[in-house]
């Protein structure tokens, strides 16, 4: 094989390496941050998988032809391609709050109280997360039939009561008031 070839083999498979690398990253940006997901950055698992393949099959090809390298690796890329896929949407079975605090005092809300916290500790566990990030946001992933309860019950709570004029436009279903700051919340369904 001559040194070009090499060259241009080994350059590929570093290209390909860094783009799926760098999509990886992207797609698990997009991707909600799952309660239940461990630590593990899957997406840069599977690139590390994918390399050390991609290696070992360009050691083997490098003494065949690059078009039988440029063949392998599309499949690996492919298949790595396909398993993003299919990771990068969930279940149906899940439904996901979203919640914002707002930096501003909305037209109308509701005083979210320890009562309903206890009631729903996931909320409360939803909030602790943001303060503990330092969160402005978070997408909290919840069962479809207590995210639908949980919302349920905001819903009603803050139609029962309200604070402030019911006819305030919003970009929030929900509006609530905790330890002296504004929040809004919607129900993102898959």
């Amino acid at each position: 094989m001559s040194k070009l070839k090499f060259i241009s083999s080994i350059f590929l498979f570093f290209l390909a390496g860094v783009l799926s690398f760098v999509i990886g990253l992207a797609i698990a940006e997009t991707r909600p941050p799952f309660e239940a997901r461990s630590e593990i950055n899957v997406p840069v698992l599977i690139w590390f998988a994918i390399t050390i393949l991609s290696f070992i099959k360009l050691k083997v090809s490098l003494s065949r032809k690059i078009v039988y390298a440029v063949t392998s690796f599309s499949g690996l890329l492919v298949a790595f391609f396909l398993w993003l896929a299919l990771i990068a949407f969930p279940a149906h079975d899940v439904v996901f709050l979203s919640i914002h605090k707002l930096d501003y005092e909305p037209g109308s809300y509701f005083v979210l109280t320890e009562d309903d916290l206890n009631r729903y500790p996931e909320l409360r566990k939803a909030l602790e997360m943001m303060r503990e990030k330092g969160e402005e946001s978070i997408i909290y992933s919840l069962p479809k039939d207590r995210g639908n309860e949980i919302f349920g019950y905001l819903n009603k709570r803050q139609k029962d009561a309200l604070i402030g004029n019911p006819a305030s436009y919003s970009l929030y279903a929900i509006r609530f008031k905790y330890e002296g700051e504004f929040y809004g919340v919607d129900l993102m369904v898959t």
